[in-house]
């Protein structure tokens, strides 16, 4: 296994990095700036331990990854009575597209109305500062499914990443030891997610420059049984 002999101190460290996801990346993402959140965790990556996992990441650019899907959230956001669109990292559809061998991931997309949450009539900051909420109050509430969306480029990564994540551990004795490799591949895990999540934020803030939406309305960008920790990044239909 490629953490078994890692030093306590490595293992410290690593897991001070990760923690400081929930500060200033955090703060990033928050603020609807995915692409300063991928840049402050391509430099912590470049500190901590140099895993597979993070060699495949920093050695892949976002410009190698290519959103497909998005005339279709914009065919949504023109519908009137569509007043935000969410796009969500989740798990199911990433371990779906491991185990079914496929090379392109999907998103749970789509578009939300007013029936459970006032969009139109909440300012973008304050709409902010309820998606660091769980559960948001908006969750539940899609009106309308974009099964297009969609990000290749990322199939590498998530593989090495779905094969950390399933080794079986059943009937081992949790010593010491093992309880403290199991935290440091969770800090190595956090970081590489969170990249993940960043990095297809920033492909979608791309997407939204390139091609504004038709009509001035949030993009919430969150993430479904990740168990980030992050806030959703939520954006305007311009990008901004």
């Amino acid at each position: 296994m490629e953490f078994e002999s890692i030093s306590p101190e490595i293992r410290e460290e690593a897991i001070r990095l990760a923690s400081e996801l929930k500060t200033d990346v955090a703060e990033h993402l928050f603020s609807g700036r995915p692409r300063e959140a991928e840049a402050a965790i391509r430099r912590l990556m470049q500190k901590a331990y140099p895993c597979k996992l993070f060699g495949l990441i920093l050695a892949k650019s976002t410009d190698g990854l290519q959103l497909h899907g998005w005339n279709q959230m914009c065919r949504i956001a023109a519908v009137p009575r569509m007043t935000a669109l969410k796009a969500n990292f989740s798990w199911h559809c990433f371990t779906g597209m491991i185990e079914g061998g496929g090379e392109t991931l999907h998103f749970e997309a789509g578009g939300y109305s007013d029936t459970k949450f006032d969009f139109a009539g909440t300012p973008l900051q304050e709409v902010r500062e309820l998606g660091r909420e769980y559960p948001q109050p908006w969750v539940s509430g899609q009106d309308m499914d974009a099964r297009d969306l969609a990000l290749s480029g990322m199939a590498s990564i998530l593989s090495v990443r779905y094969d950390y994540s399933d080794r079986e551990e059943e009937g081992i004795e949790w010593t010491r030891a093992i309880q403290e490799r199991a935290f440091f591949e969770k800090a190595i895990w956090d970081l590489a997610d969170w990249w993940c999540f960043a990095a297809f934020a920033a492909k979608m803030q791309e997407a939204m420059s390139a091609q504004p939406l038709p009509r001035d309305i949030p993009l919430i960008i969150g993430n479904h049984d990740f168990a980030l920790g992050a806030p959703q990044v939520i954006l305007m239909g311009r990008g901004e």
